[in-house]
């Protein structure tokens, strides 16, 4: 009977430590997500802006405008390849967290 109740308190502690690194991630997850899609509409405008600026370069002459236009894709599309590397980044650390407590989880399960 000790034995059963222990393995149930292991079990419940188990299941509540899950629960809470779920949450957990969950929340990073969703706080990365809302940091990710803040990124893109503040490209978006950034590039609106841009756009509008080549446009404005268009009437001046069609040999600066280009020049122009494609300094600004260069630089939104370094712009986008560091927000995607940061966002890779956090996922990764997230991920080995999870696969971490996970296996201390299952460590504690089989002790």
């Amino acid at each position: 009977k000790r034995v059963t109740d222990l393995i149930g308190k292991l079990e419940n502690e188990l299941s509540g430590r899950l629960s809470k690194l779920e949450t957990e991630f969950g929340d990073k997850l969703a706080e990365s997500q809302k940091r990710l899609e803040g990124t893109a509409e503040t490209l978006r405008a950034e590039l609106a802006a841009r756009v509008q600026e080549a446009s404005d370069a268009a009437a001046q002459g069609l040999g600066s405008a280009n020049a122009a236009l494609q300094e600004h894709q260069r630089a939104a599309a370094e712009l986008m390849r560091e927000v995607e590397a940061g966002v890779r980044g956090d996922l990764e650390v997230m991920d080995e967290k999870l696969e971490k407590n996970a296996a201390e989880s299952r460590n504690l399960h089989n002790a």
